[in-house]
């Protein structure tokens, strides 16, 4: 992780919540308080779907970012017993200059389908995820899985 000034889409950021709706909600989640005064819960991991000058609107089918779909992004309305406060159907929003829409990395995530649009302000450093090793990633996923389902005199 590393502070920056610039943002750009697909760029993996940490963003302070700071709605208080939101904030009751994640923690209804068991994310727990800060003792941080810029930050009431801990930051969270989310990637920028879109930015200054961008056209987000909500549609029945999901995110809708400059007329193109964004797949799998159905907002949840409830989870859990706990009500999440989805951005309304219909919803239109034009990103301002240093405007953000936020999605995160699985499909039920709660991101900017729920507290809406992010101000730079809010982002704290851009996230970079690297694979120290040389083998692919998914071959190490296999392994991993493989090796914890199967003793060890069977492993290949």
């Amino acid at each position: 992780m590393y502070k920056s000034d610039t943002f750009n889409k697909n760029d993996l950021v940490l963003v302070c919540i700071r709605d208080r709706e939101s904030i009751k909600i994640l923690h209804k989640f068991g994310l727990p308080y800060t003792t941080s005064k810029t930050c009431q819960l801990p930051f969270l991991l989310k990637k920028i779907a879109a930015k200054s000058g961008d056209i987000v609107q909500i549609s029945n089918s999901g995110i809708v970012v400059n007329n193109k779909l964004v797949p799998n992004t159905v907002a949840v309305i409830k989870y859990k017993n706990i009500y999440l406060n989805p951005l309304s159907i219909g919803a239109k929003y034009i990103l301002g200059k240093h405007d953000y829409f936020l999605l995160g990395l699985g499909n039920n995530s709660y991101d900017s389908r729920y507290f809406g649009v992010v101000h730079a302000a809010d982002l704290s450093y851009k996230a970079i995820l690297f694979w120290p090793i040389k083998q692919p990633i998914w071959q190490a996923i296999v392994y991993k899985y493989y090796c914890h389902f199967i003793p060890s005199r069977e492993r290949v």
